[in-house]
């Protein structure tokens, strides 16, 4: 599309035009006349390229900053609560999430952080309760949950671990009461319980057992 062919479709539906250091800038307001939005375009070997938008509160504050390479979201983005804090941000590539991504609780404490590939989560990421004690931690492998994963309560102690394949629980689980005392020792495949699960009380004796075959409980035996 050259400019002038943009100039006809634009001028009629945009607020406001203007042209400034050979970025075209489209402004958005809302209905009570405060910014709402503005759209960066830039002419790329003479066509007009969607390059970078604003995107406001109507209390003035910046709700989001995006920018655009080729058509597809690319680079930094920035994404923020009402009240200025930051809420996320990170990378794109070729319209998809990519590389490291931060997000935050509004507080301005971290939230969960990890890294993207091809838009689906990747490798370790890493999740916090409000008041930052880490509430889970494993790696993700296309998008789904993969290998050991911890988790937490919120005063630091675990509450289980065990391991993941394609999302799915895998092989042996622990749980733990809050004070440190296994409370479950379970096994898995694909998701569904399989094999020995024990179950203690808090002063550490079993209280019962149970054998699982392929999602079926075929034994029980109580203490």
């Amino acid at each position: 599309m050259t400019m002038k062919n943009l100039f006809k479709i634009l001028i009629p539906l945009f607020v406001s035009v203007s042209l400034s250091q050979n970025l075209i800038t489209d402004i958005e307001k809302y209905e009570t006349g405060e910014v709402k939005e503005i759209k960066y375009f830039k002419e790329i070997n003479k066509e007009i390229e969607l390059v970078k938008v604003k995107v406001y509160y109507k209390n003035g504050k910046l709700e989001k900053e995006e920018n655009y390479k080729d058509g597809k979201k690319d680079s930094k983005w920035i994404f923020y609560y009402e009240n200025g804090q930051i809420s996320s941000t990170g990378n794109y590539k070729d319209g998809k999430e990519d590389r490291k991504w931060i997000f935050y609780y509004e507080n301005g404490q971290i939230s969960s952080t990890g890294n993207y590939k091809d838009g689906k989560e990747d490798s370790k990421w890493i999740f916090y309760y409000e008041n930052g004690q880490i509430s889970s931690t494993g790696n993700y492998k296309d998008g789904k949950e993969d290998r050991k994963w911890i988790f937490y309560y919120e005063n630091g102690q675990i509450n289980s671990t065990g391991n993941y394949k394609d999302g799915l629980a895998n092989g042996k689980w622990i749980f733990y009461y809050e004070n440190g005392q296994i409370e479950v020792e379970q096994n898995g495949k694909n998701g569904q319980p399989d094999g020995k699960w024990t179950y203690y009380n808090e002063d550490g004796t079993i209280q019962l057992e149970e054998i699982y075959k392929d999602g079926e409980l075929i034994e029980t035996k109580e203490y």
